[in-house]
């Protein structure tokens, strides 16, 4: 059986901080699931990891008011075999801020039947990307990509890249097309 982990503000609608901070599931078995609840989210230098192996990855569901992410901060889901990958859904109900950080869902195996990337839904009022902040899923090898789905009721903005030369921006990308097609 699969771990999760279930991280609450313990006030209803409270702040939850993370400053270097690793929140993972991860098994051969299969990843667990990851919820995380609250009023405002922030994050810096931090990693939300859900990853599998030969299983199906576990679902990654962050649901808040307010999401801030900064400094090399990554919320991902990754799949290193067989096991088709996690997939990752926020719901912010007001801004999602992105600074040099990242929300990805992506797949790395390179054996024949490896399993796909998980998909990615971002539902929010407004979505600022800056610095290279990317929301994206990626095939590295033989699995599919997964789909980018993006729902801002008001305005999306993403302006500038990060000094690795990475711009701000939504993506589904395959880094090699003749093994694996990019999702949608």
């Amino acid at each position: 059986t699969a771990v999760g982990l279930d991280l609450t503000a313990t006030t209803t609608g409270g702040p939850i901080l993370a400053t270097n901070t690793e929140l993972g599931v991860s098994d051969e078995e299969g990843g667990g699931n990851i919820f995380i609840r609250g009023g405002r989210l922030e994050m810096t230098r931090s990693l939300v990891n859900g990853q599998t192996v030969n299983q199906a990855g576990g679902v990654t569901d962050i649901q808040v008011a307010n999401l801030t992410l900064k400094d090399q901060t990554v919320i991902e889901t990754n799949t290193f075999g067989t096991g088709p990958g996690g997939h990752l859904n926020l719901q912010v109900t007001g801004e999602l801020n992105q600074t040099s950080s990242g929300i990805f869902a992506n797949s790395h195996g390179t054996m024949p039947q490896a399993g796909n990337a998980g998909n990615v839904k971002v539902q929010a009022r407004q979505v600022n990307l800056a610095e290279g902040a990317q929301i994206a899923s990626t095939t590295f090898g033989t699995g599919q990509g997964g789909t980018v789905h993006l729902e801002v009721a008001e305005t999306l903005t993403a302006t500038g890249g990060n000094a690795e030369g990475y711009s701000s921006g939504v993506f589904a990308s395959s880094e090699n097309e003749e093994l694996a097609n990019a999702g949608n």
